[in-house]
């Protein structure tokens, strides 16, 4: 399906993930961008009419610090103006115009906070017919600040005593270190 898909350019790069299709290209002034962009699109869109591209579904994002960039270019996908925008999801990101990444923290940070809805832990235990069961108790998160290390942790209650065991990822980031100093004392 793809094979055939029109090649990137000098002046303008193709890239594919899946459905997504993005364009773009590195031009001192946005309007230059026009030049080099439509001809892709044009090629794209000859490329693609069997898919019916949804120019609704398409948007443009001018990616620059300056104080006053300029017009943003004139771009069009099958007759249909692409509009431009100031903020853009893609692939699951949030990019601004200015590239500074506060539109995804914001999305990040608005989400509610999946740490107390997380599934219980389960923990196998003896049954009184001898099979193995496994009961459930909910995770416990440590006070900001308290802990040296960032994680979930856990406390486990065995014979009347509370114990606590550090989260997963601790575990496997403490085993990938330890693999990393072996292999640096075994390969000098």
């Amino acid at each position: 399906m793809l094979i055939d898909f029109p090649p990137s350019t000098p002046e303008t790069k193709i890239s594919l993930y899946a459905d997504d299709v993005l364009l773009y290209s590195i031009v001192k002034h946005p309007a230059d961008a026009e030049v080099t962009l439509q001809p892709a699109l044009d090629r794209v869109r000859r490329w693609g009419r069997k898919w019916k591209f949804a120019p609704d579904k398409s948007a443009m994002v001018v990616f620059t610090r300056a104080y006053k960039p300029g017009n943003d270019p004139l771009l069009f996908l099958d007759g249909h103006r692409i509009p431009s925008q100031p903020t853009f999801k893609f692939l699951g990101l949030w990019f601004d115009s200015k590239l500074l990444w506060k539109p995804h923290i914001d999305h990040i940070q608005s989400r509610p906070n999946n740490s107390n809805t997380r599934p219980p832990i389960q923990e196998p235990h003896q049954k009184p017919d001898g099979l193995r069961g496994y009961s459930l108790r909910q995770r416990q998160q440590n006070e900001p600040g308290k802990s040296g290390r960032s994680g979930a942790r856990f406390t486990k209650e065995h014979n009347g005593r509370e114990s606590i065991y550090p989260s997963r990822n601790t575990v496997f980031g403490n085993r990938d270190r330890i693999t990393q100093l072996e292999n640096q004392t075994s390969h000098p």
